[in-house]
């Protein structure tokens, strides 16, 4: 068993839930769009899972008018078959995957649409990401995959801060980068906890 610690962000309003009963995950919808796949998301360090909370709780805000505070609940993952796609060689085996599942679609004479319809930009772009989705639910259960890790790049995130500073990153040859860890089953969470900046209050539920 591999064991890895992740950061979930969300609303205070959840948080005890979350600890007592575990995660919850939602049901497959064919509009499902997630970075890597269905599953349960976290950070790799607390302040990506605070900003993402802190820019959910502000849209939450503007949406229903009601307040609502950000958090963060840190994670111990047990698991057994992680596909790092960070490791080159891992990529390779994921491309892999995706040439044997789709022999097998063309084979069934199955046609996959992604677009649904929608062929402006924005339509174009969630239909890469539904494929995307997609490909890796598939392999998630042909290959029984438990976790999916990968990093993505930022060039100008919210939460940088400056412009200048941006600027002078890019110059310097750098990007911004969010590590994601997708967890596919609520039973590889063995250990959920409220944490806050100082990690000073954190109470743990095995």
């Amino acid at each position: 068993m591999k064991e890895i610690i992740g950061f979930h962000g969300t609303k205070l309003e959840n948080v005890n839930s979350i600890i007592l009963d575990n995660f919850k995950i939602a049901e497959i919808k064919k509009t499902d769009n997630h970075w890597l796949g269905h599953g349960i998301y976290f950070f790799n360090d607390y302040e990506l899972a605070k900003w993402w909370a802190d820019t959910k709780v502000t849209s939450h805000i503007k949406k229903y008018a009601r307040k609502s505070i950000a958090s963060v609940v840190r994670a111990k993952i047990k698991v057994e078959n992680i596909m790092d796609l960070d490791n080159p060689f891992v990529m390779n085996r994921l491309e892999q995957y995706c040439q044997e599942l789709e022999e097998e679609i063309v084979a069934q004479g199955i046609i996959l649409n992604f677009v649904m319809g929608d062929n402006s930009k924005k339509g174009l772009i969630l239909a890469k990401q539904r494929k995307r989705c997609f490909w890796l639910d598939k392999i998630k259960q042909d290959k029984n995959i438990d976790v999916f890790i990968y990093t993505f790049t930022k060039n100008d995130p919210s939460y940088a801060i400056s412009k200048y500073h941006v600027s002078a990153i890019k110059e310097l040859g750098f990007n911004y980068n969010e590590k994601q860890i997708c967890v596919s089953k609520v039973e590889f969470i063995v250990e959920r906890s409220s944490i806050d900046e100082n990690s000073v209050r954190e109470v743990i539920i095995v």
